[in-house]
């Protein structure tokens, strides 16, 4: 008996220093009407005061008005700037920062691309892309010294573009009109230089808000419309898969659950955040499970812990941000609540809950799990299961 109580300590102490995938830290980035961004750590436990770990103030005459991290290194953050005396959608400006460089050198560059949102390259951290004036948009190559390289402007469509983003895992980009059209362009090596349209989705003529890709079913595009839907599409069949009026005002935000296939999160201007659910992954009887009334204008979403993807946090135009458990029973339950500025918040984004195991990594861990269950079965007759084994590798690498 002795011996198999120090051969399953073996296994565990195995367990816990085999080496396993690193946590993303948890950040928060916050803008105000002052032009001051702060960075925020939200690594804290529950019921503790969050950590301003960066606070910048480089416009003073200027509101930051969006604000959005980099899905694949939050040292790069992008905000969109407003001049307080200038309300031309010309004047707005897009200012890249670089968090981990010195104090006083995080700027990188000022791109004059306008109001309307640019959109982030999965992948590759260098390439932005950008809507532009003759209904046409960019794609630029920014380096983390500044310097900027136009490889391509995109024509095609006949009305303003509105918004525009990249597929998660193909070479890709959707970009939406004012005229309700959605065009997919493609590059065939990777550079964008030779970007050309492959796709057109005609929709029924309505201003598109937003667009983005479901990087769990890449083929579905998800379309929301300053009407408040939601539309879903397959744009290889180009067929509506469905759509959804649930809201009542404008939508802020859409996402989809990190790991669940069948959950998405949208918040709206009427002051309501909903929980949606399919039963497949097609999304063709997708309906409304929860809804929970903020009280006030939520504007921003974020899954925001990799170890908890039921946490949801949020922010409401007081300046407070809230952390929600959507696995409650009973709705929604708030579990934290803190205060970002002292003035006006304009602008909050948080670091995204993203998997970026690679398959091999994943291969790697399947094994190494398979190891260690089939040596405790074996030697114990004891069945840990698999979220045990990796909630210790993950408590060692978090010491470390």
């Amino acid at each position: 008996m002795h011996s198999k109580k120090i051969i399953l300590i073996s296994v565990i102490i195995l367990a816990i220093h085999t080496p396993g995938k690193s946590m993303r830290p948890l950040y928060a980035a916050s803008g105000s009407s002052s032009g001051t961004l702060r960075i925020w750590d939200l690594s804290h436990k529950k019921g503790t005061k969050k950590k301003c770990i960066k606070a910048l103030k480089k416009h003073p005459h200027s509101i930051i008005c969006n604000i959005r991290f980099h899905p694949k290194d939050e040292n790069i953050i992008l905000t969109k700037m407003q001049p307080k005396y200038q309300s031309r959608r010309e004047s707005f400006t897009t200012e890249l920062w670089d968090l981990s460089k010195d104090e006083g050198s995080e700027h990188i560059a000022t791109l004059h691309i306008g109001y309307h949102k640019e959109s982030l390259h999965p992948t590759n951290k260098n390439i932005i892309a950008a809507p532009t004036a003759q209904n046409t948009f960019s794609i630029w190559s920014i380096t983390k010294q500044g310097e900027k390289t136009l490889l391509k402007t995109v024509h095609g469509h006949k009305r303003t573009v509105s918004c525009l983003v990249f597929h998660p895992t193909e070479n890709i980009i959707a970009s939406a009109s004012a005229d309700g059209t959605i065009m997919f362009c493609k590059t065939t090596d990777g550079t964008w230089t030779d970007t050309a349209c492959i796709k057109n989705l005609k929709m029924r003529r309505v201003h598109i808000c937003e667009i983005l890709f479901n990087h769990h079913t890449p083929h579905l595009i998800t379309v929301i419309t300053i009407e408040g839907a939601i539309e879903i599409w397959n744009w290889y069949t180009k067929k509506q898969i469905c759509s959804l009026h649930e809201h009542r005002g404008l939508i802020n935000k859409l996402l989809y659950h990190p790991s669940n296939q069948h959950i998405a999160v949208s918040s709206s201007l009427d002051n309501t955040i909903k929980i949606w659910r399919t039963n497949n992954s097609t999304w063709n009887d997708t309906h409304c499970i929860k809804t929970f009334y903020s009280g006030t204008n939520t504007s921003c979403l974020a899954f925001i812990d990799p170890t908890d993807q039921n946490l949801l946090a949020s922010n409401c135009s007081d300046s407070i941000v809230h952390t929600w458990d959507i696995s409650h029973p009973n709705g929604m339950e708030m579990i934290d609540t803190f205060y970002i500025h002292a003035d006006h918040t304009t602008a909050l984004a948080f670091s995204q809950c993203v998997d970026t195991t690679t398959k091999h990594e994943q291969q790697d861990e399947n094994e190494r799990y398979l190891f260690l269950q089939k040596t405790m079965t074996h030697t114990t007759n004891i069945r840990m299961p698999r979220k045990n084994l990796i909630a210790l590798t993950a408590l060692f690498d978090s010491k470390q």
